[in-house]
């Protein structure tokens, strides 16, 4: 069995401060791209509404343009948030250990990580609401929205199929002599030919 040589304070501060460092890139860069993403898939979606509603109608135009945006919050931001609260976790842990061998006082990501124990209006952590709730609801509306879409246009289209069209009837030409040609009206067509 080989002895491992046991890591001084020095050197265990630099790995602390590495994975540390590494953790906060991380979750910059999670929330930055979850941000980035948003803004992509939401002008898709205006798009889809401000050019598809003319040839769709509106059931499909916001069904369909809310589409992008339900992918964003089922397929990015619930697993890459996911994501982040593990990283702000670790980091957490790490400010602790710091905190405990080396009589420091980070909590930046212990504030975060005890963020679901924050009482309303607490003056130290400021407001209780945050971007997590109003995005889950944000979420919901989204995906009402959709649905809602989709289903009115559903039914729009199986009530212009209930409806029925007027049987549709054509004059009849009768050729009497070369020169001459005779229209006879047929019940229910229009009196002119150029009216249909």
């Amino acid at each position: 069995m080989t002895n491992i040589p046991a890591i001084d304070d020095k050197h265990r501060v630099e790995l602390y401060k590495m994975e540390y460092e590494q953790c906060v890139g991380s979750y910059h860069d999670i929330y930055q791209e979850i941000w980035k993403i948003f803004s992509y898939l939401a002008g898709i979606g205006a798009g889809f509404l401000v050019f598809g509603r003319e040839n769709l109608g509106w059931g499909l135009a916001i069904g369909g343009s809310m589409l992008p945006l339900v992918y964003w919050y089922l397929g990015v931001y619930l697993p890459l948030d996911r994501y982040g609260n593990m990283r702000s976790i670790r980091l957490a842990e790490i400010e602790e250990k710091l905190n405990k061998d080396f009589s420091v006082d980070l909590k930046h990501f212990i504030m975060m990580r005890s963020r679901h124990e924050w009482p309303r209006n607490h003056k130290e952590y400021g407001y209780g609401w945050r971007v997590r709730t109003a995005v889950k609801r944000l979420g919901v509306c989204v995906i009402t929205l959709c649905v809602c879409g989709f289903l009115y246009a559903g039914y729009d289209a199986w009530l212009t199929r209930r409806v029925k069209e007027p049987p549709k009837t054509h004059a009849v030409v009768e050729v009497k002599t070369p020169l001459q040609i005779e229209l006879k009206a047929v019940p229910g067509a229009p009196s002119k030919p150029h009216e249909r």
